[in-house]
Formats: structure tokens, sequence, C-alpha cells
């Protein structure tokens, strides 16, 4: 198996893994305005038990249980939030993760089939000397000819 089949498996699970993610938070940030709805009639009781109870220790019962209540309310609402923004940042990693390998792909392929052409290779050495005995028609008929990839040699 590639690498590129690799990344390409790697870049449709995130994708998957991340839109169910998306769609659980999305599912339960849903269910908040009924459940602050529900909340918001538990303030109002708790209130009015407090109002009406003549016991200390229960009013301060109710009025800890109310505080505790709201505490884990604004807890779920505050991770809620930093997991919305962390999947959206996750989701912008995946697609400039998946355009980066796209580009890499193509290059690589390019790369690969430059490097499956034949390639001829010339002797600069030789070509030098050519170029000095005035053979400069003969060189560039064999360039001229040769519509593969010129890898000179022996640069010196």
């Amino acid at each position: 198996m590639s690498s590129f089949t690799l990344i390409l498996y790697f870049y449709i699970l995130s994708n998957t893994v991340l839109y169910t993610m998306c769609f659980l938070l999305q599912e339960l940030v849903s269910e908040f305005e009924p459940f602050k709805q529900k909340l918001d009639k538990l303030r109002t009781k708790g209130g009015d038990l407090i109002k009406h109870t003549p016991d200390s220790n229960e009013k301060h019962t109710i009025q800890k249980a109310l505080a505790d209540i709201n505490r884990l309310w604004s807890s779920v609402q505050t991770k809620a939030g930093q997991k919305s923004r962390d999947l959206r940042e996750a989701n912008q990693l995946v697609r400039e993760f998946a355009e980066t390998c796209a580009t890499l792909e193509s290059w690589v392929s390019e790369a690969e089939d430059q490097l499956t052409t034949k390639t001829v290779i010339f002797d600069f050495a030789e070509v030098r000397d050519q170029l000095k005995k005035g053979k400069v028609r003969k060189i560039r008929k064999i360039l001229e000819d040769s519509s593969e990839i010129v890898v000179l040699s022996n640069l010196m």
C-alpha cells in the first residue's frame, strides 16, 4: 500500500471522525435551549421555595443546589463552546492537510514521470572537445534530435 493511499485513508477517517463529532456536538447544543427553559423554571421554583421556607437550613441547601446547578450549566456551555472552536480548527487543519497532500501527490507524480523518461547522458568533456573542434552543427543536431532530458556529467 502506497504512502498516498495511507494518507488518503487518514484523510477520509479524519473527515468522518470530525463530521461525527460535529454532528454530536450540534445534537448536544440543540438540547441546550429546552434544557435552559427547564433550568429557568427550576431557578424560579427554587427562588420561591427560598422565599417561603422558614427553615434557614433548607434555604441554605436550596441556594447551594441552585449555585451548583448554575456552575455546572456554565461549565457545560463553556466546554461546548471550546469544543466547537476546537472542531472548527481541526476541520481547517484537515482541509489544509488534504490540499497539501494533493499538491505533493501531483508533484511526486510529475517527478516520477520525469524519472521514467529515457535520459540521454552526454559527457561534458566530449561536448567541450567537439565545441573546440568547431563541430557545433554536430552537437546542435544531437541536441535537436533528442527530445529527452539532457544530463551533463563530468562537469570538469
